[in-house]
């Protein structure tokens, strides 16, 4: 069985691992196919990619585009050209107004008696912000025991979660991954929380826009989720992913590259074996 991961987080975005970082790991797990897939950014990608050459891995160059329509509605974008004009463009509009939004988040943390400074928070990443690096903040105050407390506590605040960033709708997402030479996944559609008969609907929304597939494997999939979204994917003529959603320590402490949790998706595949006709590796190694 092929180990492989085309869902994964660098310091490019929220992840806690450099781009090279992460490709190392990927090789002393032994996974042979990975993709970076940072938060609207493909900054990464070509560090990424020497790496993940020196350790004889395949390397995907990917992202992830957030979309509008829905909270935590996420569009994957693999085998996509990372210096696409069009897609870069895109993107750094996305990382402005990102950091526009710490402002705006620290503005309302102070008013809860949370005083950060968004301007260090800014100057420290190197990639795009994002409400991890917030969050990893209010650790170092010693106001929250861990990023996942500081969101428990602070960051899941309606006020907060009111703040906007500039986003895509789902559409105009697909159609700048195609111009980047890519293919469009819908990542853990669990996240945008709709009903089963919702998601249906707008599974078939998303294919009338373009979209090529599904991330049918995921590190918090129940296997009745991975059930679900096959099915969908067998009905709507979509190619399946598999994708940890790594991280690392800070943000998801308990995600590992290609196992998920606890070995979650190894235990998916093996009780849904993937049709490899719809595998996307199919597609992006032909």
């Amino acid at each position: 069985m092929i180990r492989y991961d085309l869902h994964v987080h660098s310091t490019a975005s929220d992840g806690d691992l450099s781009p090279s970082q992460v490709m190392e790991k990927a090789a002393g797990q032994g996974i042979s196919v990975i993709a970076l897939t940072d938060h609207d950014t493909t900054s990464g990608c070509e560090e990424a990619a020497e790496t993940a050459k020196k350790y004889g891995m395949r390397f995907i160059p990917g992202i992830e585009i957030t979309a509008k329509e829905y909270d935590k509605l996420h569009i994957l974008g693999l085998g996509v050209d990372p210096q696409c004009e069009e897609l870069v463009g895109e993107m750094k509009k996305c990382a402005d107004s990102r950091r526009q939004r710490t402002y705006a988040i620290c503005e309302v943390l102070a008013s809860m008696g949370v005083h950060t400074e968004p301007d260090r928070i800014n100057s420290s990443v190197s990639g795009n912000v994002g409400k991890p690096h917030i969050a990893r903040e209010i650790v170092k105050m010693g106001l929250a025991d861990s990023v996942k407390d500081a969101f428990d506590r602070f960051l899941t605040d309606p006020r907060i979660e009111a703040v906007k960033k500039y986003e895509l709708g789902y559409a105009d997402a697909v159609s700048l991954i195609h111009k980047a030479g890519g293919l469009a996944m819908l990542a853990h559609p669990y996240q945008i929380k709709l009903r089963d008969t919702d998601l249906d609907s707008f599974a078939a929304k998303l294919k009338q826009s373009g979209l090529d597939g599904i991330e049918c494997w995921y590190s918090a999939y129940t296997t009745e989720m991975t059930a679900l979204y096959l099915s969908l994917a067998e009905k709507y003529d979509l190619l399946v992913s598999l994708g940890s959603d790594f991280h690392g320590l800070s943000v998801k402490p308990d995600v590992m590259l290609a196992d998920g949790i606890n070995g979650s998706i190894l235990k998916q595949r093996q009780l849904y074996p993937f049709e490899c006709e719809r595998c996307i590796l199919n597609r992006l190694m032909p």
